[in-house]
């Protein structure tokens, strides 16, 4: 299988570019320096656990996968690790150490604008010195904290294309010419808030400023806009969609039962979980029926007899087998599934459980008698706090016309 792109949150990596001046050796001759948290691994994946990949035929910045035992082959619970950290929101989830040969980052480029019409590639440039630990050597693993969720390069859709077309290639775009593209299942291609917003203070702000840097720092928007641009067959989006059950048409992470709540909602009741898993599942067959399609013209329909071809202009990329092309159905809205006072006391219990281990190490001290007056202080809070937590649930799940 070959190595797949699979998106790791970032490491503290310091780079410089190479200059003219600059010590060949990568060890004298610089003073400027940037930092990139956002880091990738490349994984081939024997996803049969039988068929190790070769170690001696990977590239030397992949990371091979299986769970046979062999030399130079990591088990599965490697990539289960990143994906855990891809997944991992600041905060809210724990962050995982992830830990990766340092000869990696040899492979690292950029390209650039030369000039109107050319572009060039260029190696970036570790600064060794801050990556490796004092007293140790490039055989040493490089580790690093690894936390994302979601909120940097969520969709690394540069990665998938260029796979497909190289560093400096491009896929072609006509609905006659394609023959490769990237495809992207975004849940959250949502409608923007379209107007002036009253500005509420410096607090009540920082929840909407916050919610800016995390959707900027998500995806770029030249690749965004080729998906939605309908000449373009190289790229593909697919997005929830189903009736609004007080008509209309409801899109994106309106459409899902979980995106509520900035998408925790699905940690709250199966019910919305089941919902949205049935929605995708109507959503994908839709698209390869209606959507994933080229011009009749394109050369994957040259083997496809006329009959096969029938009278239309676009025929499906994978045409669906006659068992699986029934349409399936919508599910019913989970309204009234979930209603946050059957987690009251689940909300008590740990929030009194975060009271008691935190308060103590703060201090040092677990005995301090302060550390018992602050735990008592809190103690007296906690009810008020399950209450704010539980109005918070509650009018999240109304704006999503859930309760």
């Amino acid at each position: 299988m070959p190595p797949c792109p699979c998106s790791s949150p970032p490491p503290s990596r310091w780079g410089v570019r190479s200059r003219p001046d600059a010590d060949p050796s990568g060890t004298t001759g610089r003073s400027e320096y940037y930092i990139d948290r956002a880091d990738h691994v490349r994984f081939a994946v024997d996803i049969t656990g039988q068929h190790p990949p070769d170690a001696r035929k990977l590239r030397p910045f992949d990371v091979g996968i299986s769970d046979t035992p062999c030399a130079g082959i990591q088990p599965w619970s490697t990539i289960v690790r990143a994906a855990r950290g891809t997944s991992a929101f600041p905060i809210g989830l724990p962050p995982q150490t992830i830990s990766r040969d340092v000869e990696h980052y040899r492979y690292r480029y950029l390209t650039v604008q030369t000039d109107k019409d050319n572009l060039e590639v260029i190696w970036q440039r570790p600064a060794w010195e801050y990556m490796i630990p004092i007293g140790a050597d490039n055989a040493t693993p490089y580790q690093f904290l690894a936390v994302d969720g979601g909120c940097i390069n969520n969709e690394p859709i540069e990665y998938a294309r260029q796979h497909l077309a190289g560093v400096l290639g491009h896929n072609l775009r006509k609905a006659d010419e394609a023959h490769r593209a990237v495809v992207l299942c975004d849940p959250f291609a949502d409608k923007p808030d379209i107007g002036f917003l009253a500005d509420a203070g410096i607090f009540k702000t920082a929840g909407a400023t916050l919610g800016a840097l995390i959707g900027s720092g998500r995806y770029a928007t030249a690749d965004l806009d080729l998906f939605t641009d309908e000449n373009v067959y190289s790229r593909f989006l697919v997005n929830p969609i189903r009736a609004n059950p007080a008509g209309g048409v409801w899109t994106a992470g309106d459409a899902i039962a979980s995106s509520s709540l900035a998408a925790f909602m699905g940690f709250m009741c199966r019910a919305f979980r089941e919902h949205d898993f049935l929605l995708g599942r109507a959503n994908c067959q839709s698209f390869l029926k209606k959507h994933f399609a080229l011009d009749r013209k394109n050369s994957l329909f040259n083997r496809w007899t006329e009959k096969q071809k029938g009278d239309a202009q676009f025929l499906p990329i994978i045409p669906l087998m006659p068992s699986v092309s029934a349409d399936l159905p919508i599910p019913a809205w989970p309204r009234s599934a979930f209603h946050p006072e059957t987690i009251r006391d689940a909300l008590c219990t740990r929030l009194s459980k975060f009271t008691e281990v935190t308060v103590a190490p703060v201090l040092g001290i677990q005995s301090h008698p302060i550390a018992w007056l602050i735990a008592k202080m809190l103690s007296g809070l906690e009810g008020k706090g399950v209450d704010e937590v539980i109005g918070l649930i509650r009018q999240s799940l109304q704006e999503a016309h859930l309760l």
